[in-house]
């Protein structure tokens, strides 16, 4: 079995968020999580109360 891509927790996910809202981010080829397309959209989920997993670099 080929392993795709790892997951896991935004280094700005809340701890306290709540698990049954979950939205998952899949940045493309060449665009991180961390730039600012990307990042401002999951730090506003998260200050709702998102989780926000995304792909691991």
């Amino acid at each position: 079995m080929t392993t795709w891509a790892e997951v896991a927790l935004w280094q700005g996910s809340l701890p306290e968020a709540d698990p049954g809202r979950r939205v998952l981010v899949l940045p493309g080829s060449g665009y991180s999580v961390d730039l600012p397309g990307l990042q401002l959209p999951m730090r506003a989920l998260a200050l709702a109360g998102w989780q926000v997993p995304g792909q691991r670099p």
